[in-house]
């Protein structure tokens, strides 16, 4: 399977003027199994309701993205999209968000990190109402992030462990900038397909 992912000919990636991809779409021969496990677009007011329930808008990227693929279906077992993560639905994302809101006040932090090991992340919360999470790998996730630390860049991705905090780490500036980086680590093939699924060397691949 491995020997015939061609980066440009298997995932088509949009770029806006900047030369950000906005979306990557899956062909059939790349993985039937991810192909297969990808849902159509989402209905735009799934996406305005994430917008309203999380109070914030969502980068442009981010929406092209789900009115292209909306997560990942759930019939049968499902396989993940990369590195053992699926892709949330818009429903999912605002469902999920509803419930660790509801477990989590948006005051609530841990005395153990002090704020100088918060720059990049407020990572002292054990979750920051302005964390969006979008993808779920049983339990563990990645975050997109509206309310940095103050050396953060709103819109920045990073990977929250399940019943941990964050390291002061990020993965990506931006949603636009994650996909980048699946796409060049693609291109230099740094990708394993393990099962049907891509699987990076490193898994977390920190900046």
């Amino acid at each position: 399977m491995a020997d015939v992912f061609d980066y440009k000919k298997e995932y088509k990636a949009l770029y806006s003027p900047k030369d950000q991809p906005v979306i990557i779409e899956v062909p059939e021969k790349t993985s039937v199994d991810i192909y297969n496990s990808l849902s159509g677009p989402a209905d735009e007011n799934n996406i305005k309701e994430l917008e309203n329930t999380l109070k914030t808008d969502l980068p442009d990227t981010f929406k092209e993205s789900l009115l292209i693929h909306n997560g990942q279906n759930e019939t049968g077992n499902i396989i993940t999209f990369v590195d053992y993560h699926k892709l949330l639905s818009a429903n999912e994302m605002t469902k999920n968000y509803k419930m660790l809101c509801g477990l989590f006040g948006a005051d609530e932090t841990v005395d153990f990190i002090e704020p100088d090991n918060c720059k990049y992340i407020k990572r002292n919360y054990i979750y920051n109402h302005k964390w969006l999470k979008f993808t779920e790998s049983n339990g563990d996730g990645l975050i997109m992030d509206f309310d940095p630390g103050v050396k953060g860049t709103i819109g920045q991705i990073f990977f929250r462990p399940n019943g941990d905090n964050p390291v002061d780490k990020t993965i990506a500036k931006s949603y636009g900038n994650w996909l980048k980086k699946l796409c060049e680590k693609i291109e230099n093939k740094e990708y394993k397909i393990n099962n049907g699924e891509i699987v990076f060397e490193d898994i977390i691949f920190i900046e």
